[in-house]
């Protein structure tokens, strides 16, 4: 049996601190089964869990079968993830070339969504160019509630996706 005593020390973390009365209430998935178990008997550990998060908008990851197409002029790209402030879109080097693509070049275009084939308009600048994706900062794009409704429809439509 253990017992778990989160003291709060500060606004940006949690300060965890565990007793262990017995090694066999410790789930076999969490202590690898070479180790010994009973070493960890009567001992404290401590751990600091972070409150804050780094990234200040949540990033939906899509699975290759359903990503959203983007289009620009007439040409469509594919979205490898989307926020409500950024996209990371997919391109390939042989038929887009990185030419066309530089940082600093403004991009607008149509985001078409999974769910209910919902499109945005949306609009940013290239911060970035990665290996084979753009990384668009947005200041004009999808507004949360419409992320959450692609996260349910991925959820239910590739449920292994999230496992």
């Amino acid at each position: 049996m253990s017992l778990v005593a989160p003291i709060l020390d500060g606004k940006d973390y949690i300060i965890l601190i565990l007793f262990i009365y017995s090694s066999s209430r410790i789930p076999r998935n969490l202590v690898s089964s070479k180790f010994d178990r009973s070493f960890l008997e009567g001992k404290w550990f401590m751990g600091i869990i972070p409150l804050t998060q780094k990234r200040q908008y949540y990033r939906l990851k899509y699975p290759r079968k359903a990503r959203p197409a983007f289009r620009i002029k007439g040409k469509y790209y594919y979205a490898n993830e989307l926020s409500e402030k950024g996209i990371r879109i997919a391109v390939t080097v042989t038929t887009d070339g990185y030419k066309l693509f530089y940082r600093g070049l403004r991009m607008n275009g149509l985001l078409k969504l999974n769910y209910k084939d919902n499109q945005n308009y949306i609009e940013g600048l290239i911060i970035r160019i990665d290996k084979q994706e753009l990384i668009l900062r947005l200041t004009k794009g999808v507004n949360f509630r419409d992320i959450l409704n692609e996260q349910r429809y991925i959820h239910n439509k590739y449920p292994a996706y999230f496992s």
